[in-house]
């Protein structure tokens, strides 16, 4: 075991590792790294208070207000496993992930980089809510496919747009350069619209 102090580099690859403290157990090839913790990598950015980097399997723990974003997406969670080889990753607890105009709040979510499109697919699990201008949907579990646009509400799917309400047992949304194109909900469909008058 290595005790490191001071401005501390680690380096593999693309990716570069920062922090004033840590360990480096270099016979487990893991470093722990705790103190103005940050993780760089190809225009992508990771902090957080204390990190643990498992070089074998490219795969890196951060825990204490862990935050990665890039140009194209924003996640905050409890805490945060990044697999920095497929720029993939699961948050967990608390999680919010902004995303093309869009707020998603879940108690987890999955989520993958697809180096060909300008975003993140995911599945949000758990308390899903997801917010942009104008509705708001809540669901157990979210799916989100990026490179064809379709988000697929499962579990107690509802969406909230200017008063109306809809509901199914399953919501499929499809856009076309983030604006909705269409919306469909296979079975148990129910439309709620408030009159005024």
């Amino acid at each position: 075991v290595k005790f490191i102090s001071g401005n501390v580099i680690f380096t593999k690859g693309t990716l570069t590792l920062n922090c004033q403290q840590g360990r480096h157990y270099e016979k487990n090839e893991l470093a722990l790294l705790y103190r103005n913790v940050s993780a760089l990598q190809e225009g992508r950015t990771l902090t957080c208070d204390t990190l643990k980097f498992y070089s074998k399997e490219n795969k890196i723990f951060s825990v204490g207000s862990p935050h990665v974003w890039d140009q194209d997406y924003d996640l905050k969670a409890d805490s945060l496993t990044v697999f920095t080889e497929k720029d993939s990753g699961v948050a967990l607890g608390n999680v919010t992930l902004i995303q093309k105009g869009q707020v998603i709040i879940a108690d987890r979510i999955e989520y993958q980089n697809d180096p060909d499109t300008d975003g993140i697919s995911y599945t949000a699990i758990g308390n899903v809510i997801i917010e942009d201008s104008s509705r708001i949907a809540t669901c157990g579990i979210a799916k989100y496919d990026r490179s064809r646009e379709v988000t697929e509400l499962e579990i107690q799917p509802e969406i909230r747009d200017n008063g109306r309400i809809l509901s199914g047992d399953k919501i499929i949304l499809t856009y076309v350069e983030e604006n909705i194109k269409s919306l469909l909900i296979p079975s148990k469909a129910s439309a709620i619209t408030p009159i005024s008058g």
